[in-house]
């Protein structure tokens, strides 16, 4: 049997994936279509001033898919490593 060289790695789906993330509250757009990916191993930082959406994206995201804040739109999917 010929030799087919090293097997490739199986992709790994993102550890994070957020698209279209859209929250509206009281008359005013929070987060505005936040779409990012994040591979595993990657660390990312959400920086920015007071009031700017860190926690509200946090909340909206860091729960669990079913329990999304009723306001939201968009999708979110996040993966464990096995």
């Amino acid at each position: 049997m010929a030799d087919m060289g090293p097997t490739p790695a199986l992709s790994q789906p993102p550890a994070l994936e957020l698209s279209n993330i859209h929250l509206h509250r009281d008359g005013t757009d929070v987060i505005g279509n936040i779409t990012s990916r994040v591979e595993q191993d990657q660390r990312w930082v959400i920086l920015g001033a007071n009031g700017s959406g860190k926690t509200s994206l946090m909340r909206t995201t860091a729960v669990s898919r079913s329990n999304l804040e009723r306001r939201a739109s968009g999708r979110f999917s996040a993966w464990a490593r096995h």
